[in-house]
């Protein structure tokens, strides 16, 4: 049955880009988990990632502009065949090299990963733009965004949830069957998407010929760094991603297997992280918004993914890292939700793919450095230790949310009327101008 409502056609949109990361964060997992604790090979795991997240890196501010050019759906649709191409050679080479070619099947997982993360890539700056395009209406729109940016984190930390329980009762390979699952019902909802979509999707022509390519790059890239607001969430951003993205992908299995755990442990943790992003979502913010403004909001849930971070540093027990794993999860969803809700309607129609791609390649510049420094460290200092030392970021990010004014103004600004960017920087909007 084809989506007929604005809403039925953005939770098909969420239920694919769900599919495709679910699929994308389990072969992250098994990658891990084989590289850890099989192979015991913790700097090919370092490769994978750093490999990984450079790729995201490389591919994000063009995703950008190609989304512009083309049918959002039809991203949308390549990206979650993509994704099902990158785990099927994997799904060939356990079966086949695990055994007696060892070294061979890595280089397979490192090929699948960057693979993957191109998909991952193509869909991480959707959300903001398309959801807008799909409704008009503010109400709706806040809620698609609300929807997919706490979808978002909790596909991530599903992917791993499924990932351990496979992996703990059936082995390694079954994990890889539960990817290759998630990336065929992915290509499914993208397709259904894609049809109904496309019959309501006006498309856009210009007048005269089209910009070229590395000029509409550009603007997109001048946009973000001209506006102030945008600066601030992007210098946050990328203090706050040095250590958690390394922190979820690396050091906290790092840890827990250091200390007797297995990735059973680590799964259940990420399963409480996923329960604290769906009771923010669910309660939280709304209870929130009652009492404190967007900023305020956004503030505290900064600090208290930091503070949560900072204190897996300091225990060592496995209820106790549920509930931290609880409080980020919560911290997590209250900054990305506002944060993301907020900038959708601010950034005019038009620009809001060009320039979400150029803000999430500034957010995640710093993910290969991390992980990449969170691998040296390792050789000389604790898990527990490189947490500790790392959560210090957190306090610069903390002071770039609730010190930026502009930031302030921008959050606690309206949702009617002319976008807040319009109001305070129209220059950067006019193509002339920025010629």
């Amino acid at each position: 049955m084809m989506p007929s409502t604005r809403w039925q056609l953005i939770v098909t949109y969420v239920f694919a880009d769900a599919a495709v990361t679910v699929s994308s964060r389990i072969l992250q997992f098994y990658a891990t988990w084989l590289l850890l604790k099989d192979i015991a090979s913790p700097s090919a795991l370092t490769l994978t990632l750093i490999a990984t997240w450079a790729t995201t890196l490389l591919f994000l501010p063009f995703v950008g502009v190609v989304a512009e050019r083309i049918r959002k759906s039809t991203v949308l649709l390549g990206a979650s065949l993509l994704a099902l191409a990158s785990v099927i050679p994997v799904v060939g080479g356990a079966r086949t090299l695990h055994a007696t070619h060892a070294n061979w099947l890595v280089v397979v997982i490192v090929i699948a990963s960057v693979t993957s993360s191109i998909a991952v890539a193509a869909l991480m700056p959707l959300s903001t733009p398309l959801i807008p395009e799909i409704s008009p209406d503010a109400d709706e729109v806040r809620s698609g965004l609300r929807l997919k940016a706490s979808g978002f984190i909790l596909n991530i930390l599903f992917g791993p949830t499924l990932a351990g329980f496979m992996i703990g009762a059936f082995g390694g390979e079954s994990a890889l069957w539960l990817s290759a699952a998630s990336s065929c019902l992915g290509v499914v909802a993208s397709l259904v998407f894609h049809m109904s979509f496309s019959a309501v999707q006006p498309v856009r022509t210009r007048a005269g010929p089209a910009p070229s390519f590395f000029r509409d790059l550009r603007h997109g890239m001048q946009r973000v760094l001209g506006i102030r607001a945008e600066r601030a969430i992007a210098a946050a951003s990328l203090l706050a991603n040095m250590l958690f993205v390394p922190f979820v992908f690396f050091l906290l299995p790092a840890k827990v297997l250091a200390e007797g755990g297995t990735m059973l442990n680590v799964a259940c943790i990420e399963l409480s992280l996923g329960a604290g992003v769906l009771g923010a979502s669910a309660l939280l913010i709304q209870q929130a918004r009652r009492i404190a403004s967007d900023h305020a909001i956004s503030s505290v849930g900064i600090g208290m993914i930091g503070a949560s971070i900072f204190a897996f540093g300091c225990t060592h027990h496995l209820v106790t890292w549920c509930v931290l794993g609880f409080a980020l999860g919560v911290g997590l969803t209250t900054f990305n939700v506002t944060v993301n809700s907020k900038r959708a309607m601010a950034i005019p129609e038009g620009h809001r793919t060009g320039m979400e791609s150029s803000l999430m390649f500034l957010c995640t510049a710093a993910a290969p450095f991390g992980i990449w420094i969170s691998g040296v460290a390792l050789k000389t200092l604790s898990p527990d230790a490189v947490i500790i030392y790392g959560s210090e970021l957190f306090v610069l990010a903390l002071l770039c949310i609730v010190f930026s004014r502009p930031l302030r103004l921008m959050l606690n600004s309206g949702d009617s009327g002319l976008p807040h960017y319009l109001q305070t920087n129209r220059e950067l909007f006019d193509l002339q101008s920025l010629s």
